[in-house]
């Protein structure tokens, strides 16, 4: 056993305190925003906004300025341009960076055109239905005269419809709205326009000039739903321009429009396209136009400039205030077969109009990389295969690149005036004090520098008390307790709740001499930890489905918000209840506990504070493994141990925890999984197939990652966590990879649910009923969704399949090449259920499913490898690691125990690059926190 002495404490907090700054890396360092990938052929030193008066853009720098250090006023941007910027991806991924670069809160959406009613394709973050007869028209048909606006595209009901908008408030904090701007042709003698919302709130129109009618709804919301109704007898159509969505809130609002196929000459043809600029008021506006202009075999560079002149000018004369910034067109080919040289010719054209016209260029073809540069980006998995467009990871990268090129000339001015500014001294004191708050930008978890700064401090006051065992648990209560505060904000009171809850229901239990009264006992506290547990975690999902069942209109408030905001000041959100972290996790350990009493499996702890160690024990807390009081509670009493090979032991599980989650789980998330889920069919079958595989490794390497973290910390501290994984990809059946995966779920769902309901006690059917209970409510304990119902009841009905299997069929085990076809066989079976599992949607998951089997070979194969070779070349790392003997795994921790510090800090400061190369932009919080 290893002394714990002086010497020996130095040797653990050294090594902390390396992994302080190793983990930091995966920290932002510009401005909160995401770390641009780095590509060789990207010019990334030429990436700035060229302007001909260094002072151009000091007015939008101002705004932001401002808004930065208070959070107060408006920025209103806005981008104007062909496919490129209508597909979505670029502007969406601006807008990101702006979103979370200065910190708003609920912004406004601004501009958008409902595309999909126009049947074309439409940005990201936003989704529409419509009901009705709809004719589309774009500006790039020039022989019709549609009456466009500013949008460049119209949509036309003669007979009226309906139409549906609701905002995606995932990517961000929120798109909330209470006033809505409706553009359009008809002067509303012919035309009833109405606006509903969810919450019946009361619409008032007013009518702003002839062709635009606003809408104030008294309170904000996200989904709304327009009807357009014709009076008798019908005249005249009814045509749609666009919509403007606001609010009173501040922050900066980034609308894009942009139109298929549209050339510069498009929106020049467009009747109302300054009056409707003029309303929509940009402070900034992004001119990204240029390409279908050079596609045109007969471009004429002497035409392209006088129309863009036009335009330019046009924009100035409406908007005299107005900042703009023209874009240069991306390198491109023509139908795939040769590079497009004007593009450059362009190029100079832009410029040329630049200096004219006293404004700024951003030259995305010279950050892209120039002439030819579309091969390269095509070779990188960048762009589609026309070679005239990039795809949604290249357009990201572009939106990426030009906010990169913008905080480049706005950094430089916000720290002058920073180092003018006399209050300096007294910002840096309260964000020291800062850092003590919940922060809901600023996860505290293990890939957090802030976690493992603390937990240095926390060790180093640990190795002064670690001998008193009241000392060490009182210290390990706060510090768990604090923990959970920084994870969780003042959802903390739930967890104190639940500890006093149960604590005491458990010497009730323990102490009644009735089998009457314990039955009461035990009954109260699984009865209230789960009402708790289904409120916070499936209240919505009851209510709205018995709202679209029984045609009701029930609305669910979080009332722990409410009393937050009467007692402590705090502006939460009251009309939707967010999951409090780890909520799933400690209420079946609490419900365990008050059970083993009930059972007579273990006895009461001695007292609430010793209770309040088990169920808020840090390193396990927010996301398992789920630990039984058997196992841990006898724990809290012995005295501190850790022996050589643990030391070791604890160091390899938390370099392998990181490494799993931030190298290869975050990594596959941000360069595939999430890009092919959020739009398969933009995808080849072969690309969702790769997101199908990459999410089965992303899902283990960070869910194991974290119990791995955790084990490895609470060795630390001297305690035992049980396994939770044991390479499941390996199991040559369901039921053995149930054995294998989140191990200490599975058995509990065994000992406290499959077995009190009877098991395979009562015969064969009631075991396949049981065995399906048992994995539905396994499903529905991983979210309020119908399609985590799904997934729970395939893995049932194949549990229930195997049992009937061994029984019937196949009474002996099979030989390694059976088991190895097997292993094959379960391991597709699980990624097929996966995908119910990672998909938002039943129609997402078609999506998927379809393009595997339909659109294999849409792009040619060994393209796709190429553009995606990291991703791939992670995913068969991690399947490397994942088949690595037990064995050498012991062989690789018992080393680490035997070397001296030197080493140790060689690895890692070499795990300190590695993680700097692969990490992911902003931190990724743990897949399973959500649940």
């Amino acid at each position: 056993m290893m002394k714990m002495n002086s010497r020996c404490w130095k040797y653990i907090l050294g090594i902390l305190i390396i992994l302080c700054s190793t983990v930091s890396f995966a920290q932002n360092d510009s401005l909160g925003a995401a770390k641009t990938p780095h590509y060789s052929f990207v010019n990334e030193e030429l990436n700035v906004i060229q302007t001909v008066d260094s002072n151009y853009l000091y007015p939008i720098y101002q705004e932001l300025y401002e808004y930065s250090k208070s959070k107060t006023g408006k920025i209103k941007i806005l981008q104007i341009g062909d496919s490129h910027v209508q597909a979505g991806f670029w502007g969406a991924k601006f807008r990101e960076r702006l979103h979370y670069g200065f910190d708003q809160g609920t912004i406004e959406r601004g501009f958008i055109f409902p595309y999909k009613m126009a049947k074309t394709n439409g940005p990201v973050n936003y989704g529409v239905q419509f009901e009705g007869e709809w004719e589309g028209c774009r500006n790039v048909f020039t022989e019709k005269r549609c009456g466009w606006g500013v949008s460049g595209i119209t949509a036309t009901t003669y007979t009226g419809g309906k139409l549906k908008l609701w905002f995606d408030n995932k990517t961000f904090k929120g798109h909330m709205h209470d006033r809505v701007d409706v553009y359009f042709v008809d002067s509303l003698k012919n035309y009833t326009v109405n606006l509903e919302t969810a919450t019946d709130i009361i619409a008032i129109d007013t009518l702003v000039k002839a062709n635009a009618l606003r809408f104030y709804l008294g309170e904000v919301t996200d989904t709304f739903w327009l009807s357009f109704t014709p009076k008798q007898p019908i005249v005249s159509p009814f045509i749609l321009q666009g919509l403007y969505f606001g609010n009173q809130l501040d922050g900066i609002t980034f609308s894009e429009i942009g139109v298929n196929g549209a050339e510069v000459p498009s929106y020049l043809a467009c009747p109302l396209f300054n009056d409707q600029l003029k309303a929509i008021d940009p402070d900034l506006i992004f001119l990204s136009l240029g390409t279908n202009d050079v596609y045109s075999e007969t471009y004429n560079d002497s035409i392209f400039y006088h129309q863009y002149d036009s335009l330019i000018t046009n924009i100035l004369t409406v908007n005299p205030r107005v900042k703009i910034i023209l874009t240069t067109p991306g390198d491109c080919k023509r139908y795939r077969k040769y590079t497009i040289k004007e593009t450059q010719t362009a190029r100079a054209t832009i410029n040329r109009l630049a200096l004219k016209h006293h404004i700024a260029v951003w030259d995305f073809n010279e950050v892209m990389g120039g002439l030819y540069a579309m091969d390269k980006w095509y070779s990188n998995g960048l762009t589609s295969r026309d070679k005239l467009h990039l795809n949604a990871k290249g357009y990201e990268l572009q939106g990426m690149l030009m906010y990169d090129a913008l905080m480049r000339g706005y950094q430089p001015y916000a720290k002058n005036l920073d180092a003018l500014s006399d209050n300096n001294d007294e910002k840096d004191e309260g964000g020291l004090l800062d850092l003590f708050f919940f922060n809901p930008n600023e996860p505290f978890i293990f890939t957090s520098y802030m976690f493992w700064i603390f937990f240095t401090v926390f060790m180093g006051v640990y190795s002064l008390i670690y001998k008193n065992i009241p000392w060490r648990n009182a210290f390990l209560v706060l510090f768990s307790f604090f923990f959970y505060y920084k994870a969780g904000g003042f959802y903390f009171f739930l967890l104190i709740f639940s500890t006093i809850v149960d604590y005491y229901l458990g010497n009730f239990i323990y102490q009644s001499a009735t089998k009457t009264r314990r039955k009461l006992g035990v009954f109260l506290s699984v009865f209230i930890n789960l009402s708790v547990l289904v409120y916070y975690k499936y209240a919505y999902f009851i209510v709205n489905s018995l709202n679209g069942l029984l045609d009701t209109e029930w609305v669910v408030h979080d009332y722990l918000a409410i009393l937050s905001n009467q007692m402590m000041s705090t502006e939460l959100d009251t009309t939707g209840i967010l999951l409090p972290v780890g909520i799933s996790f400690y209420t079946f350990q609490t419900i365990s506990y008050s059970v083993d009493i009930y059972r007579n499996r273990i006895q009461p702890v001695k007292n609430i504070f010793d209770f309040a160690f088990y169920v808020s024990f840090f390193p396990q807390l927010v996301a398992g493994p789920i630990v039984r009081a058997n196992e841990f509670v006898a724990q809290i009493y012995q005295p501190y141990q850790l022996t050589t090979k643990d030391f070791g032991r604890a160091f390899f599980l938390i370099v392998a925890g990181l490494f799993k989650k931030i190298v290869i789980s975050d990594y596959l998330s941000a360069n595939l999984v999430d890009r092919v889920f959020a739009d398969p069919t933009a995808y080849s079958g072969f690309e969702n197939l790769l997101g199908i595989y990459g999410y089965a490794f992303q899902i283990f390497c960070d869910f194991s990652g974290y119990t791995d973290i955790a084990i490895g910390i609470a060795l630390l501290l001297g305690f035992q966590l049980p396994l939770n994984f044991n390479k499941p990809y390996l199991s040559v059946n369901i039921t053995e990879f149930w054995r294998r995966w989140h191990i200490s779920l599975s058995s509990w769902l065994k000992d406290y649910l499959y077995i009190p309901l009877g098991g395979n006690r009562k015969g064969t059917v009631r075991m396949y009923i049981n065995l399906m209970i048992t994995m539905l409510l396994g499903g529905l304990w991983h979210g309020a969704s119908w399609n985590f119902v799904i997934w729970g009841a395939l893995h049932g009905l194949a549990l229930v399949v195997h049992k009937l299997y061994i029984t019937s069929v196949a009474k002996q085990e099979g030989g390694q090449v059976v088991n190895f076809f097997s292993m094959i066989f379960t391991f597709h079976f699980v990624c097929l259920c996966w995908v119910f599992f990672r998909a938002e949607t039943f129609h997402q998951v078609n999506l998927m499913l379809s393009q595997v089997i339909h659109s294999f070979q849409t792009i040619p194969l060994l393209d796709v490898i190429v553009g995606h070779h990291w991703v791939i070349s992670i995913m068969i790392l991690a399947l490397i690691l994942h088949c690595i003997p037990d064995r050498l795994e012991w062989k690789v921790q018992d080393l680490y125990a035997k070397i001296n510090w030197m080493a140790l800090a060689g690895v890692a400061m070499l795990f300190t690059i590695v993680l700097y190369q692969f990490k992911s932009a902003e931190i990724q919080p743990f897949i399973y926190f959500q649940f």
